[in-house]
Protein backbone atom coordinates (compact mmCIF):
# COMPACT_ATOMS: atom_id res chain seq x y z
CA UNK A 1 0.00 0.00 0.00
CA UNK A 2 1.16 3.36 -0.68
CA UNK A 3 -0.26 6.80 0.89
CA UNK A 4 -1.41 8.52 -2.16
CA UNK A 5 -2.59 5.13 -3.61
CA UNK A 6 -4.57 3.91 -0.78
CA UNK A 7 -7.53 5.47 -1.19
CA UNK A 8 -11.40 5.18 -1.64
CA UNK A 9 -12.08 4.74 -4.89
CA UNK A 10 -14.51 6.79 -7.18
CA UNK A 11 -18.28 6.48 -6.35
CA UNK A 12 -18.41 4.85 -10.31
CA UNK A 13 -15.16 2.53 -9.88
CA UNK A 14 -16.52 -0.83 -11.90
CA UNK A 15 -16.72 -4.03 -10.89
CA UNK A 16 -15.10 -6.64 -13.01
CA UNK A 17 -17.87 -9.48 -13.63
CA UNK A 18 -15.62 -12.35 -14.06
CA UNK A 19 -15.00 -14.64 -11.51
CA UNK A 20 -12.08 -17.03 -11.33
CA UNK A 21 -10.59 -20.18 -9.15
CA UNK A 22 -7.83 -20.26 -6.76
CA UNK A 23 -4.82 -22.73 -7.71
CA UNK A 24 -4.59 -24.99 -4.77
CA UNK A 25 -3.27 -22.83 -1.81
CA UNK A 26 0.21 -23.37 0.10
CA UNK A 27 0.04 -24.00 3.90
CA UNK A 28 -0.08 -20.84 5.79
CA UNK A 29 3.52 -21.70 7.21
CA UNK A 30 4.74 -21.53 3.53
CA UNK A 31 3.18 -17.81 3.18
CA UNK A 32 6.85 -17.60 5.01
CA UNK A 33 9.48 -18.21 3.10
CA UNK A 34 11.98 -20.80 5.02
CA UNK A 35 15.10 -19.64 6.09
CA UNK A 36 16.77 -21.70 3.25
CA UNK A 37 15.44 -20.43 0.41
CA UNK A 38 16.26 -16.87 1.96
CA UNK A 39 19.86 -17.65 2.11
CA UNK A 40 19.49 -19.53 -0.93
CA UNK A 41 19.26 -16.73 -3.19
CA UNK A 42 21.99 -15.39 -5.99
CA UNK A 43 25.18 -16.93 -5.42
CA UNK A 44 27.29 -13.64 -6.37
CA UNK A 45 26.23 -12.62 -2.93
CA UNK A 46 29.19 -13.03 -1.37
CA UNK A 47 30.98 -10.09 -3.40
CA UNK A 48 28.07 -8.46 -2.43
CA UNK A 49 29.00 -4.80 -1.28
CA UNK A 50 27.97 -4.95 2.35
CA UNK A 51 29.05 -1.04 3.09
CA UNK A 52 25.73 -0.36 0.99
CA UNK A 53 22.59 0.60 3.15
CA UNK A 54 19.95 -2.11 2.72
CA UNK A 55 17.51 0.31 1.11
CA UNK A 56 19.97 0.45 -1.46
CA UNK A 57 20.55 -3.16 -1.84
CA UNK A 58 16.77 -3.44 -2.24
CA UNK A 59 17.00 -1.05 -4.92
CA UNK A 60 19.84 -2.15 -7.09
CA UNK A 61 18.26 -5.95 -6.72
CA UNK A 62 14.73 -4.66 -8.11
CA UNK A 63 16.02 -2.22 -10.83
CA UNK A 64 17.55 -6.14 -12.35
CA UNK A 65 13.25 -6.42 -12.64
CA UNK A 66 12.31 -6.62 -16.51
CA UNK A 67 9.37 -8.70 -16.51
CA UNK A 68 6.69 -8.24 -13.64
CA UNK A 69 4.89 -11.37 -14.78
CA UNK A 70 7.64 -13.26 -14.07
CA UNK A 71 7.36 -12.68 -10.58
CA UNK A 72 3.61 -12.95 -10.03
CA UNK A 73 3.79 -16.03 -12.02
CA UNK A 74 6.21 -17.70 -9.01
CA UNK A 75 6.87 -15.73 -6.59
CA UNK A 76 8.14 -17.90 -3.95
CA UNK A 77 10.58 -18.96 -6.24
CA UNK A 78 11.76 -15.86 -7.98
CA UNK A 79 15.32 -15.31 -6.91
CA UNK A 80 15.02 -11.15 -6.58
CA UNK A 81 11.65 -11.84 -4.17
CA UNK A 82 13.83 -14.10 -2.54
CA UNK A 83 17.15 -11.74 -2.52
CA UNK A 84 14.36 -8.13 -1.38
CA UNK A 85 13.55 -10.07 1.86
CA UNK A 86 17.03 -10.80 2.36
CA UNK A 87 17.64 -6.97 1.99
CA UNK A 88 14.60 -6.63 4.60
CA UNK A 89 15.92 -8.17 7.17
CA UNK A 90 18.92 -5.90 6.95
CA UNK A 91 16.22 -2.99 7.76
CA UNK A 92 16.48 -1.46 10.82
CA UNK A 93 13.84 0.99 12.80
CA UNK A 94 16.30 3.79 12.10
CA UNK A 95 16.98 3.88 8.51
CA UNK A 96 13.68 5.13 8.13
CA UNK A 97 14.99 8.32 10.29
CA UNK A 98 12.93 7.98 13.54
CA UNK A 99 13.07 5.82 16.47
CA UNK A 100 11.60 3.82 19.38
CA UNK A 101 10.24 7.19 20.96
CA UNK A 102 8.51 8.48 17.89
CA UNK A 103 6.48 5.42 17.47
CA UNK A 104 5.37 5.37 20.67
CA UNK A 105 4.03 8.60 20.29
CA UNK A 106 2.07 7.86 17.56
CA UNK A 107 -1.64 9.05 17.51
CA UNK A 108 -2.74 7.91 14.65
CA UNK A 109 -1.70 5.49 11.62
CA UNK A 110 1.65 7.14 9.24
CA UNK A 111 2.73 5.81 5.98
CA UNK A 112 5.70 7.02 4.51
CA UNK A 113 7.26 6.62 0.96
CA UNK A 114 11.03 4.90 0.83
CA UNK A 115 10.45 4.78 -3.20
CA UNK A 116 7.94 4.81 -6.18
CA UNK A 117 8.90 3.47 -8.93
CA UNK A 118 7.00 2.15 -12.34
CA UNK A 119 7.68 -1.65 -11.06
CA UNK A 120 7.89 -1.01 -7.53
CA UNK A 121 7.20 0.62 -4.43
CA UNK A 122 8.52 0.40 -0.85
CA UNK A 123 6.48 2.00 2.00
CA UNK A 124 6.68 2.10 5.66
CA UNK A 125 3.27 2.13 8.19
CA UNK A 126 3.53 3.22 11.43
CA UNK A 127 0.71 2.52 13.45
CA UNK A 128 -0.25 2.62 16.94
CA UNK A 129 -1.64 -0.48 18.99
CA UNK A 130 -4.99 -0.99 17.68
CA UNK A 131 -5.04 0.86 14.47
CA UNK A 132 -6.45 -1.49 11.72
CA UNK A 133 -5.46 -1.75 8.56
CA UNK A 134 -8.63 -2.36 7.67
CA UNK A 135 -9.10 -5.54 4.96
CA UNK A 136 -7.72 -4.89 1.47
CA UNK A 137 -6.77 -6.47 -1.48
CA UNK A 138 -3.62 -6.18 -3.68
CA UNK A 139 -4.94 -6.83 -7.42
CA UNK A 140 -2.65 -8.98 -9.27
CA UNK A 141 0.44 -8.11 -7.01
CA UNK A 142 3.01 -9.60 -4.22
CA UNK A 143 3.63 -7.74 -1.34
CA UNK A 144 6.84 -8.48 0.80
CA UNK A 145 6.01 -7.31 4.41
CA UNK A 146 8.54 -7.11 7.52
CA UNK A 147 8.17 -5.83 10.88
CA UNK A 148 10.70 -3.47 12.13
CA UNK A 149 9.08 -2.50 15.08
CA UNK A 150 6.41 -4.04 17.60
CA UNK A 151 4.06 -6.79 16.98
CA UNK A 152 0.76 -7.14 14.99
CA UNK A 153 -2.03 -10.09 14.34
CA UNK A 154 -2.01 -10.86 10.52
CA UNK A 155 -5.09 -12.42 8.81
CA UNK A 156 -5.37 -12.82 5.06
CA UNK A 157 -7.68 -14.77 2.84
CA UNK A 158 -7.59 -16.14 -0.81
CA UNK A 159 -9.59 -15.91 -3.30
CA UNK A 160 -12.03 -19.00 -4.42
CA UNK A 161 -14.21 -17.02 -6.37
CA UNK A 162 -14.89 -13.39 -7.14
CA UNK A 163 -19.00 -12.53 -7.46
CA UNK A 164 -20.39 -10.23 -9.95
CA UNK A 165 -21.32 -8.04 -6.85
CA UNK A 166 -17.46 -7.32 -6.40
CA UNK A 167 -17.84 -9.94 -2.83
CA UNK A 168 -15.40 -12.50 -3.00
CA UNK A 169 -15.80 -16.30 -1.63
CA UNK A 170 -12.25 -16.78 0.29
CA UNK A 171 -10.51 -19.08 2.63
CA UNK A 172 -8.59 -18.06 5.70
CA UNK A 173 -5.14 -18.77 4.57
CA UNK A 174 -3.41 -16.98 7.72
CA UNK A 175 -4.48 -15.99 11.22
CA UNK A 176 -1.26 -15.56 13.36
CA UNK A 177 0.71 -12.64 15.28
CA UNK A 178 3.60 -11.45 14.13
CA UNK A 179 6.68 -9.50 15.97
CA UNK A 180 9.54 -7.71 14.82
CA UNK A 181 11.74 -10.73 15.45
CA UNK A 182 9.74 -12.69 12.31
CA UNK A 183 10.96 -13.36 8.80
CA UNK A 184 9.64 -10.97 5.89
CA UNK A 185 6.31 -12.73 4.94
CA UNK A 186 4.57 -12.63 1.18
CA UNK A 187 0.81 -12.47 -0.25
CA UNK A 188 0.92 -13.14 -3.49
CA UNK A 189 -1.83 -12.85 -6.46
CA UNK A 190 -3.61 -16.16 -5.56
CA UNK A 191 -2.49 -17.16 -1.93
CA UNK A 192 -3.22 -14.36 0.84
CA UNK A 193 -3.85 -11.24 -1.29
CA UNK A 194 -6.89 -9.76 1.02
CA UNK A 195 -5.29 -9.20 4.40
CA UNK A 196 -5.61 -6.99 7.57
CA UNK A 197 -3.31 -6.01 9.75
CA UNK A 198 -4.18 -5.25 13.67
CA UNK A 199 -1.39 -4.07 16.01
CA UNK A 200 -0.92 -5.45 19.37
CA UNK A 201 1.37 -2.86 20.21
CA UNK A 202 2.84 0.40 18.33
CA UNK A 203 3.90 -1.61 15.26
CA UNK A 204 5.92 -0.68 12.11
CA UNK A 205 5.63 -2.27 8.90
CA UNK A 206 7.66 -2.16 5.85
CA UNK A 207 6.36 -3.20 2.59
CA UNK A 208 7.62 -3.95 -0.86
CA UNK A 209 5.02 -3.40 -3.59
CA UNK A 210 5.31 -5.76 -6.91
CA UNK A 211 3.77 -3.44 -8.97
CA UNK A 212 2.38 -0.92 -7.42
CA UNK A 213 -1.11 -0.13 -6.90
CA UNK A 214 -2.44 1.52 -10.30
CA UNK A 215 -6.27 3.61 -10.36
CA UNK A 216 -7.07 2.10 -12.86
CA UNK A 217 -5.31 -1.56 -13.59
CA UNK A 218 -5.05 -2.65 -9.79
CA UNK A 219 -7.34 -0.41 -7.80
CA UNK A 220 -7.70 -1.26 -3.58
CA UNK A 221 -10.80 -2.35 -2.59
CA UNK A 222 -11.96 -2.51 1.13
CA UNK A 223 -14.16 -5.47 2.13
CA UNK A 224 -15.79 -6.73 5.89
CA UNK A 225 -15.03 -10.66 6.17
CA UNK A 226 -18.21 -12.91 7.09
CA UNK A 227 -17.31 -16.20 8.68
CA UNK A 228 -19.69 -19.06 6.28
CA UNK A 229 -21.63 -21.83 8.84
CA UNK A 230 -19.70 -24.20 5.89
CA UNK A 231 -17.68 -27.27 7.47
CA UNK A 232 -14.14 -27.09 7.91
CA UNK A 233 -13.31 -29.33 5.01
CA UNK A 234 -14.77 -26.53 2.96
CA UNK A 235 -13.02 -24.84 0.20
CA UNK A 236 -14.46 -21.59 0.85
CA UNK A 237 -15.43 -20.63 4.58
CA UNK A 238 -15.65 -16.84 4.49
CA UNK A 239 -17.72 -14.52 2.33
CA UNK A 240 -15.60 -10.90 1.72
CA UNK A 241 -18.63 -8.63 1.26
CA UNK A 242 -16.84 -5.46 -0.59
CA UNK A 243 -17.93 -2.55 1.34
CA UNK A 244 -19.97 0.49 -0.41
CA UNK A 245 -18.40 2.72 -1.48
CA UNK A 246 -20.40 5.34 1.34
CA UNK A 247 -18.98 2.78 3.89
CA UNK A 248 -15.70 2.92 2.90
CA UNK A 249 -15.81 6.45 3.34
CA UNK A 250 -15.85 5.65 7.43
CA UNK A 251 -12.29 3.50 7.31
CA UNK A 252 -9.79 5.64 9.04
CA UNK A 253 -6.62 5.13 7.09
CA UNK A 254 -3.14 6.22 7.63
CA UNK A 255 -2.15 9.69 6.29
CA UNK A 256 1.39 10.22 4.22
CA UNK A 257 3.97 12.41 6.05
CA UNK A 258 7.75 13.25 5.09
CA UNK A 259 10.21 10.50 4.81
CA UNK A 260 12.96 11.43 6.14
CA UNK A 261 15.39 8.63 6.15
CA UNK A 262 17.69 6.80 3.72
CA UNK A 263 16.52 7.28 0.07
CA UNK A 264 18.32 4.76 -2.65
CA UNK A 265 18.71 6.26 -5.78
Amino acid sequence: MMPERLQIPHKDSSISPTSSSATPSPSSSSLQLSADAINSSYGDDETENTSLHPFQKIFDNMQRLNNVQEVLQSPYSHPLVIRAIRHMNQVKLEDLGIDGSYVQSLTAGQCMTVLESRRFDIAAFLLPAGFKLHLHDHPNMVVCSKLLHGSASIKSFSRVKKRKNGDVDARLEVDMQKSVTDEPWLLTPRHGNYHEITPLTECVMLDILLPPYDDEQRPCHFYHAVKKNVDESSESNYLLKRLTYEEQLQIELPYPVTYIGYRPS
